[in-house]
């Protein structure tokens, strides 16, 4: 005889969890900051930058952008291209002076 013959109650199951909106997309900005900083830790300036430009690519307006830029100039100065780092550096002070990584971007625009 089936369980719920017997008295037992029926299975209910639970509903599918709601999705948050953007998870993925976060998901994804996560991946490629993830890869990119492999990159980097691994010498590998170039394909930190590829990567980058793949995270710019997909993700415009993406809530990780000041960590792909700060990520950036890390990788321009370990490629050597110093004045495109302080460059960029200059611009993200200028729209993040109080920043979590200010004080590091403050020291490479002055030169130490």
């Amino acid at each position: 005889r089936p369980a719920s013959a017997l008295g037992a109650p029926p299975t209910v199951s639970a509903p599918p969890a709601p999705s948050v909106p953007g998870a993925s997309a976060l998901s994804d900005e996560l991946h490629l900051l993830d890869e990119a900083r492999g990159h980097l830790r691994a010498g590998n300036a170039a394909g930190c930058l590829s990567t980058l430009d793949r995270y710019a690519a997909a993700h415009p307006k993406g809530g990780l952008g000041l960590e792909a830029r700060v990520l950036r100039v890390d990788a321009l100065v370990t490629s050597g291209r110093i004045d495109e780092a302080r460059s960029l550096a200059q611009r993200t002070l200028a729209e993040s002076p109080k920043g979590p990584h200010a004080a590091r971007l403050q020291r490479l625009v002055d030169g130490r």
